[in-house]
């Protein structure tokens, strides 16, 4: 999926519930604006761009293919973090929780792990050759060892091996009460290294 229609998609969404006057779409802008009198798309954009983790919608279009990918992965797995995936407790928007404050601080230590998560995304498309070393479904640990073998100076966390397996479109489902995730190819083949 596109990135930049997906987040355009987003803000359209946003607009709607902000004019039909919904209460959570209201509290998330008002994070970010104080006067919502004139607030259309691209202030709706701005948002999205804020939640995604930019400074600003421009920043977000500027950004790298892989820094808009990884957020596009971080939109949709909210408790996609450092550790893996966390189980996320809803809460009502702007209140903090003790798991919420972790799970928020523990996406940021992820969010500086691109370039990692871009080695990852970059090893996942080349070793994709069609062989019959790796049993379906693969948990994201088997996987991020894998990859830890194919370049033993490397120390690839769960998050970034999980993140990388989403943006190159591994099928996945959560590990019940795991940080893990079992993939599935979806018609690929990541190959171990011999």
């Amino acid at each position: 999926m596109d990135p930049t229609r997906y987040f355009k998609s987003l803000a359209k969404q946003l607009l709607k519930e902000f004019q039909a006057g919904d209460v959570r779409a209201i509290q998330r802008i008002k994070l970010h604006f104080r006067k919502l009198a004139k607030f259309s798309l691209q202030p709706a954009q701005h948002v999205i761009a804020r939640e995604a983790g930019f400074d600003c919608w421009s920043a977000f279009l500027k950004a790298r293919p892989i820094e808009q990918r990884f957020s596009l992965a971080l939109s949709r797995e909210p408790g996609l973090c450092i550790r893996g995936i966390s189980e996320v407790i809803p809460v009502e928007t702007g209140v903090r929780t003790r798991q919420s404050e972790a799970i928020a601080e523990q996406r940021c230590q992820l969010r500086k792990c691109v370039d990692d998560i871009r080695w990852t995304v970059d090893w996942l498309n080349h070793a994709s050759d069609p062989i019959d070393s790796i049993d379906w479904p693969c948990s994201s640990d088997k996987l991020k060892h894998i990859a830890e073998t194919h370049d033993p100076t490397r120390r690839i966390c769960s998050g970034i091996i999980i993140a990388a397996g989403m943006i190159v479109g591994l099928e996945y489902q959560h590990d019940a009460g795991s940080p893990s995730v079992l993939f599935s190819p979806g018609g690929r083949r990541i190959s171990s290294p011999h």
